[in-house]
């Protein structure tokens, strides 16, 4: 009895991070903040942490792995975000796949230089 309950908490735990393992954040109208969750991918790449960037998938969206700090700071910003389970975030990559549709992913893993004009 004890053993069953052990190896069944054990299970859960050990699945439970597989039920968040991106934040997908939307680019499309239902965002925002669309400057700050430009800038929230922009300072997980600071990070050196790999994001992606979902071309024409609900207007450009950005995928980020989760973490709790990314987490909270979406909620900080009032960027509109997703957390999606690995299942979820493979099937979208499917569908954009598909040569018929428009769309693609590309990986992004650098931060961009980013030089800021202020005239005189």
């Amino acid at each position: 009895m004890r053993k069953t309950l052990l190896m069944t908490l054990v299970a859960i735990f050990l699945a439970i991070p597989g039920f968040s393992s991106w934040i997908l954040i939307p680019m499309d109208d239902r965002q925002t903040n669309h400057l700050k969750a430009y800038g929230l991918t922009y300072t997980v790449l600071e990070k050196k942490i790999a994001a992606y960037w979902l071309l024409n998938y609900r207007g450009g969206s950005f995928a980020i792995p989760y973490s709790k700090v990314f987490e909270k700071e979406c909620t900080t910003r009032n960027i509109k975000y997703e957390v999606l389970a690995d299942a979820k975030y493979n099937a979208i990559l499917e569908s954009i796949a598909d040569p018929a549709t428009n769309k693609d992913a590309i990986k992004l893993d650098k931060a961009p230089k980013i030089a800021v004009y202020t005239p005189k």
